[in-house]
């Protein structure tokens, strides 16, 4: 499946896991359903977040000791159950992307949700269960 069509351009467009359209990367897309309304996303996203949902609801979440480490760092109050709850709530929107781990060659999915006004940098990499890799403060937005 090809990606849609640039205006005036029989040339699929191709995007980056940003959004950004690149030449050469091809983008294959799928609808979803988002608390209930249709949404077109990546394949691969949709994908992801469809097995890190069922992951989480089957209690099949697994955190290394540094994601632990960050979760109590935040200071709120926050304990495992609760990262499995900001995993069940994952949307398309709060995506920030996947990149491929230089270490095990496996996609790490990155997500950017809002706890409690706090955007959380969180990034998973998808086995037989979801481990959790990061789970900190977003600081890519923080001022110097």
């Amino acid at each position: 499946m090809q990606g849609p069509k640039r205006h005036g351009s029989t040339e699929p467009v191709r995007f980056r896991a940003s959004g950004a359209a690149v030449p050469g990367l091809a983008l294959s897309l799928r609808q979803c359903t988002v608390n209930h309304k249709v949404t077109t996303v990546p394949t691969w996203l949709a994908g992801a977040l469809d097995r890190i949902h069922k992951h989480a609801k089957a209690g099949k979440v697994r955190l290394t000791v540094k994601a632990l480490a960050e979760v109590r760092g935040l200071g709120l109050g926050l304990g495992v159950s609760d990262v499995v709850d900001v995993l069940i709530r994952l949307t398309p929107r709060v995506s920030a992307g996947r990149v491929r781990s230089t270490v095990s060659s496996e996609w790490l999915y990155v997500f950017k949700p809002t706890i409690a006004e706090t955007v959380l940098y969180v990034k998973v990499v998808l086995r037989n269960d979801c481990l959790v890799v990061s789970f900190h403060r977003d600081e890519s937005d923080e001022e110097s």
